[in-house]
């Protein structure tokens, strides 16, 4: 009886590692390891799901794109010690700025994103941008006393007005984040129509700058 009690607890106890390790593994593949905000994985399957959600309810959604302007300056002047505070302090401000029904998550480098559960007009995703923007301009201060100053730029793409699938939704609120970009940084910018036909415009311009140097069919003359 005793040889049979010590069975069951070494196999609970492998049990119970084996969950662990499986725990660990789901977290390691659905958040980033870094800010433990969701992935880039993990937010696209919500967003999926959102999107199903919103469709069933007629509810809008809105998602934000933001990408921090000077975080390669931090990393180039301070080292990426310093560059992964300015990321881990971002990702709390940012879920500051959010209700528990929305999803913050980031992607990859210094790009972040919001998804806004049952937005119906782009007055209340104005508002947490602009919250988003006075969160990150506060100085940063780092461990070692350092303070830094940050901006970021946000593109606003909403759902259906649009687009009304993940990939779509994800493009145009990277379009309008560029266009932010484009009109200074520290700024918002809402996706159009007109912004998706000039990056067309530019696509197709670069194109075939390309296919001109490439067939030597450029002269250039100097004046």
């Amino acid at each position: 009886g005793w040889l049979g009690k010590t069975v069951n607890l070494v196999s609970f106890r492998d049990i119970s590692q084996k969950k662990q390790i499986e725990k660990n593994a789901w977290s390691q593949a659905n958040f980033d390891e870094l800010t433990k905000l969701p992935n880039r994985a993990l937010f696209i399957d919500r967003l999926d799901n959102a999107i199903a959600g919103s469709k069933r309810t007629n509810d809008g959604l809105g998602l934000m794109f933001i990408d921090l302007d000077r975080l390669k300056w931090v990393n180039d002047s301070y080292g990426h010690a310093a560059g992964d505070e300015v990321l881990k302090t971002t990702a709390n401000r940012l879920q500051r700025c959010v209700r528990e029904s929305d999803t913050v998550a980031r992607l990859g480098g210094d790009e972040f994103v919001i998804l806004l559960a049952n937005i119906n007009d782009s007055s209340g995703t104005e508002r947490v941008a602009r919250k988003v923007l006075e969160e990150i301009s506060n100085p940063y201060v780092l461990h070692n006393k350092l303070q830094l100053t940050v901006s970021a730029s946000i593109g606003i793409a909403l759902c259906p007005d649009n687009a009304r699938d993940v990939y779509g939704l994800l493009n145009s609120a990277d379009t309008a984040m560029y266009q932010a970009k484009a009109q200074g940084r520290d700024g918002f910018a809402f996706y159009s129509r007109d912004m998706h036909d000039t990056a067309l415009s530019h696509m197709s311009l670069e194109q075939d700058l390309r296919f001109a140097i490439a067939n030597d069919q450029i002269n250039i003359h100097y004046q």
